[in-house]
């Protein structure tokens, strides 16, 4: 009976909270349960655990948007989990809860018997309004993906690569490099080369392709650098490369530096001759790393 007047206690509390600010459930998680069952709101569980740069940029997005704030006030118990601060029985408790190899924040979509709904990740590839959508289509994300991956599989589109490169992006793998590589592949390898340029095509690859990631498409896109200037912002497409040559550059020694210098690109693309030029007029002996 104390335990049932607790939480009317809480809940009222709640419902006096100005939609300024997301409202968190201040009780346990067997209280949040009740809580959810009294309400008929699913619950918003969100865990944090060690100190990551996503992590803050979330609780930025989170608790600055109008739009988010009603959202999550309105439809669930928002219940967060930090676990650094709780005790081993909590974290043995919902380890379930928690992966390490995704880092924080992880959010967990419950229902009123603690029957997962969904659970996926807050991705900084999209901006907070696209990773907001899916939160309001909770309740499909899983028969989304599925869709999704069978798609991929059968009937690859533009459309159908959007949807798989942000699905991937929030529902967690370990192999989410390998298989956004993979489509994105297969995706360019159904195009006529001319269309590489194109400016829905070259948006998928500033966002994901890199030198590390697809050595051979990157280095299309420098061989045919005037193609993708004559269709999209030229500047971009410079700092693209840029920046990809001086990150790439960054992490080699001095005797690699200048066997690579001989050799294409770095004696024919401008963006990588300058990438050279610059680590070579900036690096002294000390600073080179050597084999």
């Amino acid at each position: 009976m104390k335990r049932i007047t607790l939480l009317i206690f809480l809940l009222t509390i709640s419902k006096g909270f100005s939609q300024e600010k997301i409202n968190y459930f201040n009780g346990d998680f067997d209280a949040a349960l009740e809580a959810s069952k009294l309400t008929k709101k699913d619950i918003f569980f969100i865990t944090k655990g060690n100190p990551c740069p996503v992590y803050d940029v979330f609780q930025l997005n989170l608790n600055n948007d109008s739009e988010t704030i009603n959202f999550l006030n309105d439809n669930f118990i928002v219940f967060e989990f930090d676990l650094n601060k709780s005790s081993d029985v909590t974290v043995k408790r919902f380890k379930k809860y928690y992966d390490s190899w995704r880092g924080s924040p992880q959010l967990y979509f419950i229902d009123q018997d603690e029957n997962l709904i969904t659970d996926i990740t807050y991705t900084l590839e999209y901006s907070h309004a696209e990773n907001l959508e899916i939160w309001k289509d909770y309740l499909s994300v899983e028969e989304n993906w599925e869709t999704i991956k069978k798609e991929k599989r059968n009937n690859l589109t533009l459309e159908s690569l959007k949807q798989f490169l942000l699905y991937r992006n929030i529902k967690y793998s370990p192999y989410d490099l390998m298989q956004i590589k993979n489509v994105i592949d297969k995706y360019f390898k159904s195009l006529p080369k001319e269309n590489y340029s194109d400016s829905e095509n070259w948006d998928i690859i500033q966002k994901y392709v890199t030198i590390w990631s697809n050595k051979d498409l990157f280095s299309f896109v420098a061989d045919n650098k005037s193609e993708f200037q004559k269709k999209n912002d030229p500047v971009q497409v410079s700092k693209y490369l840029s920046l990809n040559y001086n990150k790439y550059l960054s992490s080699k020694s001095k005797s690699d530096i200048e066997k690579l210098a001989t050799k294409h690109p770095y004696t024919t693309i401008e963006e990588a001759k300058s990438a050279i030029q610059e680590i070579q007029n900036s690096a002294t002996p000390q600073l080179w790393l050597e084999n």
